[in-house]
């Protein structure tokens, strides 16, 4: 091979790493393509329990409010509740408003992988009974408490969409084993109800199966 073929190839090698050298330097000072944290909704699960009631708005304030009472004011989802009130307009449409919670899951897509950043927990109101108030401004309804987050909800007495009453109540944990007994190798179902909305009170318990239960 004559010396002007050999510098010619090696010049075109030259240039030829050269040029892969300045494309990979280019693609190195290029920024990475992440995405925003963004909420997801939740995979709808069978077995999971809707809102207790549509979704309604959840009013305003008033000057002076009144005390809702709530008897029983601790008990497990399907217990018979009377909320009762004094001292509301006469003669008036009542809402109960039962404040819950709308929670996702907020993920960062990447490249190569998507991150797990936490939950996003949006309080929201829906409609639990409706009644209507005496000539003296009395109040009083009987609902089931509803298969939804355990903890303390408030509820409120809406009169056209301002919030004359308020209340709470308790939503009560509760844990079913099935079987209660059986030979080695027997399988076990745990299951939760009213586990709650804010992040410590929502983990799962060790061995439950099945979908979380509001």
């Amino acid at each position: 091979m004559s010396s002007s073929s050999t510098h010619s190839t090696s010049r075109r090698y030259t240039i030829g790493v050269a040029c892969a050298t300045a494309a990979g330097a280019l693609l190195l000072m290029q920024p990475p393509a992440f995405g925003a944290p963004t909420p997801v909704t939740a995979p709808v699960v069978a077995g999971t329990p809707a809102l207790p009631g549509p979704q309604i708005d959840p009013g305003t304030p008033a000057v002076d409010m009144s005390t809702l009472k709530a008897s029983p004011d601790v008990a497990p989802a399907g217990r018979k509740v009377t909320l009762t009130g004094t001292g509301l307009p006469a003669g008036k449409a009542v809402t109960l408003a039962w404040m819950t919670a709308k929670i996702r899951y907020v993920l960062d897509p990447k490249p190569d992988s998507v991150d797990y950043i936490g939950r996003k927990v949006d309080k929201i109101a829906v409609r639990l009974a409706t009644g209507t108030t005496t000539a003296a401004g009395a109040f009083s309804v009987t609902f089931t408490a509803p298969d939804d987050f355990g903890g303390i909800h408030d509820i409120y007495a809406l009169v056209d969409g301002v919030q004359v009453a308020r209340g709470g109540f308790l939503l009560e944990r509760t844990v079913s084993i099935t079987p209660t007994r059986g030979p080695v190798g027997t399988t076990i179902t745990v299951k939760v109800r009213g586990m709650g909305s804010p992040t410590y009170a929502s983990a799962r318990s060790s061995g439950t199966t099945g979908s979380r239960d509001r």
